[in-house]
């Protein structure tokens, strides 16, 4: 996954890290990775507002679920990311009634945050998870655009 590369404004409220160890096997061995010596951490910023937070841990929490169980995904560019996250943040916010929180999600600008969530939005549609399980099982990752595509605002 790439590093974000844009100063369109996102208010960061959550980082998820992942540390991957890799060993080398032998004098003439190849290098592979040590799953068993893998370090996940999720940290979420102090003195959110209790729904802020909670949509937080959820987007967070969303990017190890897709790690751990989605594996051909590392790969794909930073909007699919953020973009599968947001929209797992606002099915969450839909089912609380978040109103506020939603709004923020659905207005925002930034391409890998906001493009990325509404491009996901229309796949998911209303069939919600298995529609967006069925893309994140079944895409090629190497005929996605580098960028998310443009969202159409009203």
């Amino acid at each position: 996954m790439d590093i974000r590369k844009t100063d369109s404004p996102v208010s960061i409220r959550g980082l998820y890290s992942r540390q991957t160890y890799i060993k080398k096997r032998g004098i003439f061995g190849a290098w592979k990775e040590s799953p068993a010596d893998s370090k996940e951490t999720i940290y979420i910023i102090d003195h959110l507002h209790d729904e802020v937070f909670r949509v937080s841990v959820v987007h967070e929490l969303m990017h190890d679920l897709v790690h751990e169980h989605f594996k051909r995904l590392n790969k794909a560019p930073l909007w699919v990311h953020e973009g599968i996250c947001q929209q797992a943040a606002a099915e969450y916010c839909r089912r609380r009634n978040y109103v506020d929180v939603l709004q923020g999600i659905e207005t925002c600008t930034d391409p890998d945050y906001g493009d990325g969530y509404h491009y996901f939005n229309s796949i998911a549609g209303f069939e919600g998870w298995s529609a967006l399980r069925r893309w994140m099982e079944t895409i090629d990752i190497k005929s996605l655009p580098k960028t998310a595509p443009k969202h159409q605002r009203n």
